[in-house]
């Protein structure tokens, strides 16, 4: 762990668990967290800061004076609500678009007895090993702007409450923002009969929107995906798509099938019973668009 944004770091503990309670910490003072995995061999890579979490200080509650009541001879106490930090958003996405990604989440499942306020968004170019703030949002969508085109990053997104700020969601890797389009209109041949040169404007081509009406159906090892084509293309002819996976909770995503230009494939060689996450992407002469996510089918 951290107290310094990660210029020196100390042990937190050792665990055989994929859980570990740290005590002993100074309430409100904000630390960073790095886990590793250890086998015969050594020490692995550390995995992405959980970052800026801060102890909450010990719930003191002074019950008033009990009044005594001719009646009543039994008095009841009323715990105090003990208010904690939210927890991770879910289901994070997103799009690369000219030199800008959109992301997308949903709202944490544990509010921590506290409205959501606010969304905190990190961003990383060297896989986790140093982060910067991407931006504040109050929706469930931020657009991150003035990235380099081609370049790759890694984001995260937080919710904070009037306690503070919750866990990270898992990341978005590997974000690859797109080149601007830019199209060139041939030159213009002059007709001896016209003598007006009319300019027309440049065609600014994107990538397609998301696949729509996805779904999955589970057979013996594999299960059988079905989509429509999105309704936009982007400005030019869809190529193909990408059918990946996911059996971490959409933390990291493989090849699920070869890909194709038809709006079917199979996903063969599955796990029975496994909890799969499936998407589909588009991609046109620009690149590739937006995802459409199906999760929670298990193959028999």
């Amino acid at each position: 762990m951290s107290t310094d944004s990660g210029v020196t770091s100390s042990k937190a503990g050792w665990s055989k668990e994929t859980t570990l309670t740290v005590t002993g910490l100074v309430a409100g003072k904000s630390y960073d967290f790095w886990v590793s995995a250890v086998n015969s061999v050594g020490r692995g890579a550390a995995s992405f800061a959980t970052k800026g979490l801060k102890p909450l200080a010990s719930a003191v509650t002074t019950v008033p004076a009990v009044t005594t009541v001719p009646v009543a001879t039994t008095v009841t106490t009323v715990p105090a609500l003990k208010l904690t930090v939210p927890g991770a958003p879910t289901q994070m996405g997103g799009t690369a678009g000219p030199n800008q990604v959109m992301l997308y989440w949903k709202a944490p499942v544990n509010n921590g007895g506290a409205p959501v306020t606010d969304y905190y968004v990190e961003m990383s170019t060297d896989s986790g090993v140093t982060s910067s703030k991407a931006g504040w949002s109050k929706e469930t969508t931020l657009t991150v702007t003035g990235l380099v085109a081609g370049k790759s990053y890694d984001f995260w997104v937080s919710a904070v409450n009037s306690v503070g700020r919750g866990a990270a969601s898992f990341a978005t890797k590997g974000l690859k923002p797109l080149a601007s389009a830019v199209t060139t209109v041939p030159a213009v041949t002059t007709v001896p009969v016209a003598t007006t040169v009319t300019t027309v404007p440049a065609l600014k081509l994107t990538v397609p929107g998301a696949p729509t009406a996805l779904t999955g159906t589970p057979g013996v090892g594999q299960v059988a995906l079905s989509w429509k084509a999105p309704a936009n293309n982007g400005g030019s002819a869809i190529l193909g798509y990408y059918i990946e996976k996911s059996t971490d909770g959409a933390n990291t995503w493989s090849k699920a099938a070869s890909s194709t230009s038809a709006t079917t494939a199979v996903a063969s060689g599955l796990t029975a019973g496994a909890f799969h996450y499936f998407r589909v992407v588009a991609y046109n002469s620009v690149g590739r668009g937006a995802e459409a996510f199906i999760k929670g089918i298990n193959p028999s």
